[in-house]
């Protein structure tokens, strides 16, 4: 298997963002100069803080880094925890009207991709209702 720092890319930023991601870390990673602000916004570009907070260890990134990703990683589980909230009061509503519905995307596809409702940054829910239902679902 081909390591990041083997890929084509010129990039520095998002070599490290690859390695960062990896199940485990890259042996004899290449040394090499990283703009760590534009690898920040890189990685918030790509909702990928979560996941790379959670593979820390694979990033060697500085403390002060790794200091705003972990703040940055609680405020995505805290708000998705009021996601969930919010989805677990909507879904007793449509429990109670006796509406079937189906919850997909924000805190649901997290739990089901990850494993880990704070992995995933989202801001909204996603509900689907059959077509006859959709009246009485507003």
């Amino acid at each position: 298997m081909r390591h990041s720092s083997d890929l084509p890319l010129k990039n520095p930023e998002l070599r490290r963002i690859l390695r960062g991601l990896a199940s485990s870390p890259a042996e004899h990673a290449v040394a090499e100069h990283i703009d760590w602000p534009a690898l920040v916004n890189l990685a918030k570009a790509h909702r990928l803080i979560p996941l790379l907070y959670l593979r820390r260890e694979n990033l060697d990134a500085p403390a002060s880094i790794l200091l705003e990703f972990k703040a940055y990683a609680q405020g995505v589980l805290a708000r998705n925890l009021e996601l969930a909230t919010e989805l677990a009061a909507l879904a007793a509503a449509f429990d109670r009207a006796a509406i079937p519905v189906l919850a997909f995307k924000g805190p649901v596809l997290a739990v089901q991709a990850h494993g880990n409702m704070g992995l995933r940054v989202r801001d909204d829910l996603a509900l689907m209702v059959l077509p006859p239902d959709v009246e009485r679902a507003h």
